[in-house]
């Protein structure tokens, strides 16, 4: 993209991620998506007076960008607890990552080592999925007992 081109899209995408810079979660995420495009397009220099101009401060706007990165939309991080809370679970995913191949990588080779990467063929993505899956059905199993629902 051209730098002239680039200076206008960026200006409109400014704009828009400052509107959109709000305390809820749907409006945060909305600003997330548009710092997304900005960084997809912001070339070598223009990403600092780009947030600048947005009014976000750099480390909000890597946390915005490691949530929207993910595609999680509104409504799945606040069932995750929020943008905090998801920030950990993506952390944790990573962490699950780096246990998930430290394990395989342990493990001898033979039945074993095949049985462990054939039950997650996606390695920790899946186990990580999957445990933040549980986690959240049962905060939402808890609250419902909680108001007295049942499911």
């Amino acid at each position: 993209m051209k730098k002239a081109n680039s200076d206008v899209a960026l200006a409109e995408l400014a704009m828009r991620a400052h509107a959109a810079f709000g305390r809820s979660t749907v409006t945060w995420m909305d600003a997330a998506g548009i710092l997304l495009e900005a960084r997809r397009i912001a070339e070598h220099g223009q990403w600092r007076p780009f947030l600048a101009e947005a009014g976000i401060p750099n480390r909000t706007a890597e946390r915005m960008l490691r949530i929207a990165k993910t595609g999680l939309k509104s409504d799945n991080v606040s069932l995750l607890g929020g943008v905090a809370a998801t920030l950990d679970h993506i952390a944790a995913g990573k962490a699950a990552h780096k246990l998930w191949r430290e394990t395989v990588d342990a493990l001898p080779e033979g039945p074993l080592r095949a049985e462990v990467i054939q039950m997650y063929p996606d390695g920790p993505e899946a186990m990580a999925t999957w445990a933040r899956l549980v986690a959240v059905v049962n905060e939402v199993e808890a609250a419902e007992d909680a108001k007295g629902v049942t499911t």
